[in-house]
């Protein structure tokens, strides 16, 4: 039987840094963070050091539409400009913000109108946004429609270190 080890929520959070996303478990992420102490790095393993991010527009039946699973794309951007708001904003600052940096790579089939009255891109926000609360990045207590990140949110965004899930295929 495995010991039972408990750990504060701020510990938890910093040890998010180094799990894969929906990927990780607790033990993986405590032996990166063990290893990278034993060879004397202490830093992030390569699975999520830093690069830059540029999402990558591909053709999809004829049409141009923003990556394979283009929730992905919408996480870093939806992370930097909370950021770059102070940590938190309103849906409509953050998307006009995201929109801003993707207006030459939005293509016909990214601004149709979906049910809910908003252009799919920014549908598609809206459900990365949903992600990134599960994740711990996003506080899920926040007033209604305003955004806020969490300290780890503060942190990710800060040092752009993003999964490697979430970067663009070169």
């Amino acid at each position: 039987m495995s010991p039972v080890i408990r750990i504060s929520d701020a510990t938890f959070t910093r040890l998010q840094q180094w799990a894969t996303p929906l990927t990780d478990t607790v033990d993986d992420a405590l032996n990166k963070v063990l290893d990278a102490a034993a060879d004397g790095t202490s830093r992030l393993p390569d699975a999520v050091a830093p690069v830059a991010y540029r999402p990558k527009v591909e053709a999809k039946e004829s049409m141009k539409t923003i990556k394979a699973h283009p929730d992905e794309t919408y996480y870093p951007l939806i992370l930097e400009a909370l950021h770059q708001l102070g940590g938190s904003g309103t849906k409509s600052q953050v998307t006009k913000r995201i929109g801003s940096i993707l207006e030459g790579e939005l293509t016909p089939d990214d601004r149709t109108m979906v049910s809910s009255g908003e252009e799919r891109w920014e549908n598609r926000v809206a459900w990365a946004r949903n992600f990134l609360k599960e994740q711990g990045l996003i506080q899920s207590g926040s007033q209604r429609g305003v955004w806020e990140l969490t300290g780890l949110g503060h942190d990710l965004a800060r040092s752009r270190n993003w999964p490697k899930s979430w970067r663009a295929k070169q």
